[in-house]
């Protein structure tokens, strides 16, 4: 395992002087909580040292150059890591968490006026942030602000749930709705879920809203015999097409059942409990020609259906090792042995990745979540809980 991970690690750091990204999902925040997890694990000062390097590189791009507010990409990501790397090293002033604090409050309300409300782009990956960080401060102005938004958000979900779902589609040139934990209703609960139980000052109950998506996203309930699974990746609204999905972390039933299992617990829901097994079960039938997974990346990729069949273990009390030694395999061949880590983007093509959601950092923090070595709490950064 440590000789795997050390390979890894090799590939990630050729890329970094490359590497001007920033993001937590997609650039060098999610690398650098990467180094601060391999740091801790083998007690290593190179590791440390790098993760230094990357820290210094990240406050270097953001003086030079204007950055989204994203939990993906931008500001609110990194804010996130810094909250939650915990290394002594490492130290933030208060005022620098202020001055954030200020700038993505302004870009919350731009997102909220647009009726951006997504986990990865949006509204909600911004709240993430902050709710993170009254975790730690307990402000006015931050319990201020997340209740403010809650009360737009479950107010919009309660009057009208299109509202907050309905978007452009760049595939289709058309609005549509989206089902998965990334970007669609499915994300939503999850999502709703984690504020109510970890911002104790929440003022509005979530129990509504919740069975209003819920209710929603089984309408939406419809085995499709071409990917072998009961959800649609998106449904388009002029034409009403619902797109086949591909078994994976960003859309698909692996991350819709755990959304349902989540939604079980909070709402003390035995029927929905065994819905969202029996969810994960039926995908235990799907293989990898029916799966279309091209690639080993957590997002929509061999890793991230590993993760989801380790997690379902640990949640649901049921063992998928047969199903995680069948993926663990298939990751391993698309990896040539862990010597190599392509991504496919979409058209055909592959290019190196090294980042959390697609890349060769997220390959190892995953292997190092399910041999144990690290706690899986750092997948509420994928909305996966």
């Amino acid at each position: 395992m440590k000789d795997v991970i050390s390979r890894i690690e090799k590939k990630v750091w050729q890329t970094i002087p490359g590497e001007n990204r920033i993001g937590l999902l997609d650039g060098l925040s999610g690398i650098a909580m990467f180094y601060n997890f391999l740091s801790k694990t083998y007690n290593n000062i190179e590791y440390q040292e790098k993760l230094l390097l990357i820290i210094d590189k990240i406050n270097n791009l953001i003086s030079e150059e204007s950055n989204s507010s994203s939990l993906c990409s931008g500001l609110a990501g990194y804010g996130w890591v810094l909250l939650n790397l915990n290394n002594d090293d490492i130290e933030i002033d208060e005022s620098y968490f202020e001055s954030l604090d200020l700038i993505l409050a302004e870009d919350l309300k731009e997102l909220l006026n647009k009726n951006n409300f997504d986990f990865l782009h949006g509204a909600m990956g911004i709240v993430f942030y902050f709710i993170n960080r009254n975790n730690i401060a307990k402000t006015d102005f931050l319990i201020e602000t997340l209740n403010n938004f809650s009360r737009e958000l479950i107010g919009k979900i309660n009057s009208n749930l299109n509202d907050v779902l309905i978007r452009e589609s760049a595939y289709h040139n058309d609005k549509c709705y989206y089902f998965g934990i990334a970007h669609g209703v499915s994300g939503l609960i999850n999502f709703l879920i984690y504020l109510s139980n970890n911002f104790k000052e929440l003022e509005i109950d979530v129990k509504e809203p919740l069975n209003i998506c819920i209710d929603f996203l089984k309408k939406g309930k419809k085995y499709d015999l071409k990917s072998k699974q009961f959800f649609p990746n998106v449904h388009i609204l002029k034409s009403e097409i619902s797109t086949s999905a591909l078994l994976g972390w960003c859309q698909g039933d692996l991350g819709i059942s755990n959304s349902l299992y989540n939604a079980s617990i909070f709402l003390n829901n035995n029927e929905l409990k065994n819905e969202a097994i029996a969810l994960m079960d039926n995908t235990k039938n799907i293989s990898l020609s029916e799966s279309n997974v091209k690639d080993f990346g957590i997002c929509h990729g061999s890793t991230g259906i590993i993760m989801q069949y380790h997690f379902a273990s640990l949640k649901f009390g049921i063992d998928y090792c047969n199903e995680i030694k069948i993926w663990d395999d298939v990751m391993r061949f698309q990896t040539k042995n862990f010597s190599e880590f392509l991504a496919h983007t979409g058209n055909g093509q592959y290019i190196e990745e090294v980042s959390i959601l697609k890349g060769a950092s997220g390959l190892g923090m995953v292997l190092l979540t399910i041999n144990n070595e690290i706690n899986p709490n750092w997948l509420s950064c994928i909305n996966l809980h």
